[in-house]
């Protein structure tokens, strides 16, 4: 099972992120769509960083994420 989510789980990503999230995203979600998309990607990849035992590079990589969508959000393309 875990091979199996290990497959699926990035596959499943990537296909939200090229429909969604990606500049050249088939499906707009506008700018906010995107950045909460984006955001919530990451705030899953440092969950399952935390769940794995990473809790300090967990917390880094959230308060990371959290940042760079603020940035993302508020200043211009």
């Amino acid at each position: 099972m875990r091979g199996l989510l290990a497959i699926v789980g990035p596959l499943a990503i990537a296909l939200l992120w090229g429909l969604f999230i990606s500049p050249k995203a088939r499906y707009s979600t506008g700018r906010p769509g995107q950045v909460g998309l984006g955001l919530f990607v990451f705030l899953v990849a440092a969950l399952l960083l935390r769940e794995r035992g990473h809790v300090t590079v967990a917390a880094t990589f959230a308060a990371t994420a959290l940042v760079s969508s603020a940035l993302l959000y508020v200043l211009p393309q």
